[in-house]
């Protein structure tokens, strides 16, 4: 991934500086991008039961499994953002 519009330049060609990720669960970008990588294996279970496949026990497992960790990262980054603002001084 990359940012918009930074670049440096490296051997003399400007080239896109790339976006770090910080650690989860505290930030809402990482928090993004960890979700929406359980919502493709949700995806992909949904896709594969919709053509008919015929181990719908273990795409439903996979369904359970993602929603799961969905659910962990979701309360992980709500009490994350929580932590923050009461460390720097900020009430809700």
């Amino acid at each position: 991934m990359f940012r918009g519009g930074n670049q440096e330049t490296v051997g003399g060609e400007n080239v896109p500086t790339p976006l770090e990720l910080p650690d989860l669960p505290g930030d809402p970008l990482g928090l993004a991008h960890e979700v929406r990588n359980h919502l493709g294996a949700i995806m992909n279970a949904v896709a594969l039961i919709r053509r008919g496949a015929s181990d719908l026990e273990a795409l439903c497992g996979i369904i359970e499994e993602e929603a799961s960790s969905i659910h962990e990262l979701v309360d992980g980054g709500a009490a994350a953002a929580l932590s923050a603002t009461s460390r720097s001084g900020r009430s809700r």
